[in-house]
């Protein structure tokens, strides 16, 4: 899908579950004889793709927009590559087996306020093995699980707190 033909910007848009096995996204595509550099991955691009194994999202991508990899329950390992400045809701909602997320460094904004489910990694047995209390990607507080205490530290090195981190 084309974000902006001015600035020759695309997403990744949903398969309708039809991706399977390894994927990898490309940094560029060519259409119409222009190239495009691909800088998000679209709201529900991988929407309910069981049979995704594991994606190489390139660097370049700045978006991963919400509910892109809801029901990836085949997903293992996800790699955000440093260029990444926001995961949108749900994003990994429901990736039973996403055990293992690596984000980079200074990886700061995480989307999601007003959303029954909140956190882009709930559901995830990443998030199902943290423990009660803060919970950091990098060293940004997404949330803190379990209740919230009236009092709790941030560990040293937090450079930001994801909105609603607080919410509950």
């Amino acid at each position: 899908n084309i974000i902006s033909a001015a600035e020759k910007r695309v997403e990744v848009t949903n398969g309708n579950g039809r991706y399977s096995g390894n994927v990898v996204i490309p940094e560029s595509v060519t259409y119409g004889g222009d190239t495009y550099r691909v800088t998000a991955v679209g709201c529900g691009a991988f929407y309910e793709c069981a049979a995704l194994a594991g994606v190489v999202i390139p660097n370049g991508v700045t978006a991963i927009d919400s509910e892109c990899f809801c029901g990836c329950t085949g997903l293992k390992r996800v790699e955000i590559p440093n260029s990444v400045e926001s995961i949108g809701h749900c994003a990994f909602f429901g990736c039973s087996n996403l055990s293992d997320i690596v984000f980079p460094d200074g990886f700061f904004h995480a989307d999601y306020c007003y959303i029954e489910c909140c956190s882009p990694f709930y559901g995830t047995a990443w998030y199902d093995k943290q423990p009660d209390g803060p919970v950091y990607a990098g060293n940004i507080l997404l949330e803190y699980k379990g209740e919230v205490p009236f009092r709790f530290s941030i560990k040293e090195g937090t450079l930001g707190i994801a909105p609603c981190a607080m919410q509950y």
